[in-house]
């Protein structure tokens, strides 16, 4: 039954926030009647669960499999040095009721597979995506499609951190963004490559601040963008992240239509955590491309695999000439380009099929842009408009 009110306890607890104009009485009560669940309880989890009680989300759901680990106390701030080889879930919800004991906390502690993931979600108004891995961010974003669910996606590397809203108000689902899974070792992961304690902070209270303004009605959602903040240079950046209209799961003509067709096979198992060197011969990263553009621009033939309608929505790299996927193979037969080839795509997957097709043509020396288009974008910060 939904709350109608606050307390008398709960009107001193969030007395800054019924002092703001967009918060108010109205505000505090949707928060209070709001269902959010937190997926992972990790480096991006521990920062926005805190924040998300504190504000006094009614009902706080902790999913997560994991213990915690020494290696986690540098960024996961709910969990203490006595944790270690406790349940993350049991810990942060522990931590959660000592700080707010008017909300409900809801711990799952097991894997999200298709068995159980819309089950839990209909419980839940707003999904937080805070893994670490490519495999679950499907899962979480076909399920959140499927279920009509809001999903606030974040995740970081190195310095670096990206959020955004998907699978509401016709914005994009994840696989918008990355259709189909990035080959194992083709980005590296937080274990691989480090990251920053604070960034998963500074991120993951972005992650719950998105949630807050969903949840009261307030302000600008990043519904159909990728904010992108880097720590290190002060840089804060955000490009388009329009749906596609071709997309499988919430595209015009989606395949996806039941759980039961998102193939388990795409998430068990799963993960970024993969060293990348099995596969740098193939890929090409998007700083060593800034590079080879600044010193050797004739040496090399970049080859845009998008089609017309996509390099409309988000223009080709500087250099790179348009020869979308389904006329390479004709098209580089006739050419037999002696230059270093390097393709890319919207996010990297059609870049893999491009080097099978270009191998075919013993054209063995070509690369592929980790993370296509999108990478870049995000390497060189566009500017917010």
């Amino acid at each position: 039954m939904l709350s109608q009110s606050l307390n008398v306890e709960e009107l001193s607890r969030y007395d800054r926030h019924l002092r703001l104009a967009n918060v108010g009485i109205n505000g505090q009560v949707a928060l209070k009647n709001a269902r959010v669940l937190v997926i992972g309880v990790g480096g991006l989890g521990c920062p926005a669960a805190l924040y998300l009680a504190a504000a006094g989300v009614g009902k706080l759901g902790l999913l997560d499999f994991d213990d915690v680990e020494v290696s986690n106390l540098q960024r996961q701030v709910l969990f203490r040095t006595v944790d270690e080889g406790r349940s993350k879930v049991d810990c942060a919800s522990e931590e959660l009721q000592a700080l707010n004991p008017y909300i409900e906390v809801c711990v799952y502690r097991e894997r999200l597979n298709s068995e159980n993931v819309l089950t839990i979600f209909n419980d839940y108004d707003v999904i937080v995506d805070a893994v670490d891995n490519f495999a679950t961010r499907y899962l979480i974003s076909d399920g959140c499609v499927l279920a009509n669910k809001i999903n606030v996606h974040g995740s970081v590397q190195g310095f670096e951190g990206r959020i955004s809203v998907l699978c509401h108000e016709n914005g994009p689902c994840y696989r918008c963004m990355f259709p189909t899974l990035p080959r194992s070792g083709s980005i590296p992961s937080c274990s691989e490559g480090g990251v920053l304690g604070v960034v998963p902070g500074i991120i993951g209270t972005h992650m719950a601040c998105e949630v807050i303004k969903l949840i009261i009605g307030q302000g600008s959602a990043s519904i159909g963008s990728l904010q992108v903040i880097d720590v290190l240079n002060n840089s804060y950046g955000r490009f388009r992240l329009p749906q596609d209209p071709d997309c499988i799961t919430c595209g015009q003509s989606p395949s996806v239509t039941d759980i039961s067709h998102c193939l388990e096979a795409s998430y068990i198992g799963a993960s970024c955590d993969v060293s990348a060197e099995q596969y740098a011969d193939s890929t090409i990263n998007c700083s060593e491309l800034e590079q080879m553009l600044r010193q050797n621009p004739n040496e090399m033939l970049l080859i845009d695999l998008r089609t017309a309608e996509e390099i409309v929505q988000t223009p080709m790299i500087t250099s790179a000439v348009s020869i979308p996927l389904a006329e390479l193979k004709e098209k580089l037969s006739i050419m037999r380009p002696q230059k270093q080839i390097i393709v890319y795509c919207r996010a990297g997957a059609r870049g893999e099929t491009a080097l099978e097709l270009l191998k075919g043509l013993g054209l063995k020396g070509a690369k592929n842009l980790a993370g296509g288009v999108l990478a870049w974008q995000s390497h060189i910060f566009i500017p917010q408009s």
